[in-house]
């Protein structure tokens, strides 16, 4: 069985579509080591999930993401990170995946998300074999999805390890 783990709540980007109030972007939930460990063993032991995603908010930003991605590396058959940044070398080869929050192409993305470069950031991230494009269909990002999944079947070939 697979989960969904929100780590934390807080997020540092300004989306436009988000639909986490101000607040609790800047000042939300943000779980310890312990209180992640405790949930891993409940949701193995309890519920048989033996697959997890770890997800927020924005699970980057967590202050012991490494620890975390230790911890349920133990208890875990295979664990996966979603994020919404880029992943970090600290923790990226302990994980089984990483699915990077990609909705917009170009510079719509990084106004989209309130960061510039990011898109280009997140685009060299894909070099690395883990790494790989989760999209959300919305109403404004239909053209952008169909442009990304040409851009992924086009420079798929120039990728290495892929």
């Amino acid at each position: 069985m697979h989960c969904y783990y929100e780590l934390l709540a807080r997020c540092p980007l300004k989306c436009k579509h988000c639909h986490l109030p101000p607040e609790v972007k800047e000042k939300g939930v943000v779980k310890s080591i312990e209180q992640a460990r405790r949930e891993f063993v409940i949701l193995n032991e309890l519920f048989g999930v033996d697959s997890i995603t770890i997800s927020g908010g924005e699970p980057t930003i967590h202050p012991q993401l490494d620890k975390v991605v230790e911890i349920a590396r133990d208890i875990f058959r295979e664990v996966y990170v979603i994020t919404r940044l880029v992943p970090k070398k600290t923790w990226l080869d302990e994980v089984d995946g990483v699915y990077l929050s990609i909705d917009y192409v170009f510079e719509r993305h990084d106004e989209m998300r309130g960061v510039k470069g990011l898109f280009d950031a997140k685009m060299k991230a894909l070099a690395h074999d883990k790494v790989h494009v989760r999209s959300t269909v919305l109403p404004d990002n239909y053209e952008d999805i169909l442009t990304l999944l040409v851009l992924m079947r086009d420079w798929r070939e120039y990728l290495p390890n892929r």
